[in-house]
């Protein structure tokens, strides 16, 4: 048997044996003699029949030559000569045996009545799909147009458009789909020790996206180190889930009913969070109210609350003074401890708060009461000092025996061994209040 190329020529007409009609065989013969047309393509590994590389020869794309006993295809755009195959994969790819095509005809169709080429890799695909034992016969290969069906008596395998099918639904809008087992399986793909179970990556759209009425949309397992399910998108895995989700290693557990996420273990821990400085975190652009991140720099997870970025829990720290009559125009000083404001401005400073550990104040809220005269309402501002640097808390004008100053928007960051103090600036009031005590809290993150 002689070979045309590197291409086997069918017809449908009944014809001598084929030491009399070299490559041209009919469908009845090439079920008969495959195994001498599956040795004849092993010959082809050795490139015997193409075309050697050529260093002073200018290459088109497309062009198929041997060298170094290998098949190489030219796949650059741009014409060519003197690039070596397989210096450079963006000018030479290497093609196996089963990749190649006839030279007068790339399109990989099987038809009878026609004197279509078929290459190598379709006869390998091809033969004995038939479920019924024989080879490809009369009745198993259809060419409809652009669709292609192999009959497997269960169903069917239809080649459309680049689409793979097995099932009777032709209309599904996916590049492979499987429906119609007629026996059980566990997924539709399986890869073995070292690879990964399934890689979906688009750089604009969804990588793997998994849809199920009921049961297991996407199942990937992997051991060890393994990946078994690995998605690259641009934009993430998919701009929002449907359903609940379980995370656990032993595939035993269920979701609860009222969970929408839940992570199940009773060997390993969960880092659920983000993990960031607070530079990072607070580069966040407009942070969704309620979004969580745990903060590296304080150590601890941290929220927003719709205006600053606060820890779980938060910390009271007591300011205040006791009865006391201020003198218009000073700016007096008070803290943690009993006793009455004193000039800020005596020395050593007095009423000293030293801060232990590291944290924000993210508030005040403080209120007097004039056990005496009330006094006329000119403006009275209350401030946190913070080494040396004061924030305002709030400036109230009222002549109410009870005056209330509140700043819960304060952001003010200390370290440990900072100093802080309260500080009042007294208006010049038409008439003082007297006897003033006052008390509340700085509230610590």
């Amino acid at each position: 048997m002689a070979l045309q190329s590197t291409g086997i020529i069918l017809r449908q007409e009944t014809n001598a044996d084929l030491t009399t009609k070299g490559a041209e065989l009919t469908f009845q013969e090439l079920d008969e003699n495959f195994i001498f047309i599956y040795e004849d393509l092993k010959a082809l590994s050795g490139s015997s029949n193409l075309p050697a590389w050529v260093v002073s020869t200018t290459y088109s794309q497309n062009v198929v030559v041997s060298y170094d006993g290998l098949i190489w295809k030219y796949v650059n755009a741009s014409p060519s000569a003197g690039v070596v195959p397989g210096s450079d994969p963006l000018f030479w790819v290497q093609l196996a045996p089963t990749e190649l095509t006839h030279v007068q005809n790339s399109d990989t169709k099987l038809a009878e009545g026609t004197a279509d080429e078929v290459s190598a890799f379709e006869i390998r695909t091809f033969i004995d799909a038939s479920t019924s034992g024989d080879n490809i016969g009369n009745t198993d290969l259809i060419l409809t147009d652009s669709i292609r069906t192999l009959d497997l008596s269960t169903g069917k395998f239809v080649f459309a458009n680049g689409k793979v099918i097995h099932g009777t639904d032709l209309l599904l809008p996916y590049a492979l789909s499987v429906e119609g087992f007629s026996q059980s399986i566990g997924g539709i793909f399986s890869a073995s020790s070292g690879l990964k179970a399934i890689v979906g990556s688009d750089s604009t759209g969804t990588g793997i996206s998994g849809d199920t009425i009921s049961g297991v949309a996407v199942l990937a397992t992997a051991t060890g180190n393994g990946t078994a399910l690995k998605s690259v998108r641009t934009a993430g895995l998919s701009n929002h889930s449907v359903g609940k989700i379980l995370i656990e290693p032993t595939d035993t557990a269920s979701n609860s009913d009222s969970s929408i996420f839940e992570v199940n273990s009773s060997t390993l821990g969960s880092m659920p969070l983000p993990r960031m400085t607070t530079t990072q975190k607070n580069a966040i652009v407009s942070p969704a109210t309620g979004l969580f991140v745990f903060d590296t720099t304080t150590n601890r997870p941290e929220y927003y609350n719709g205006t600053f970025w606060q820890g779980i829990s938060m910390r009271f720290m007591q300011v205040f003074f006791t009865q006391w009559n201020p003198t218009s125009g000073q700016t007096v000083a008070f803290g943690s401890v009993a006793g009455t404001p004193q000039l800020a401005s005596t020395s050593p400073a007095p009423h000293e708060i030293t801060m232990h550990g590291n944290g924000v104040i993210r508030g005040c809220d403080f209120s007097t009461f004039a056990a005496g005269l009330a006094g006329t309402n000119q403006a009275w501002s209350l401030y946190v000092r913070h080494n040396g640097t004061d924030y305002l808390v709030q400036t109230v004008s009222s002549a109410a025996t009870v005056r209330t100053f509140s700043n819960t928007s304060l952001n003010i960051p200390y370290v440990n061994g900072d100093i802080v103090r309260m500080i009042f600036v007294n208006p010049t009031w038409t008439t003082t209040p007297t006897q003033i005590v006052g008390g509340g809290n700085l509230i610590l993150q």
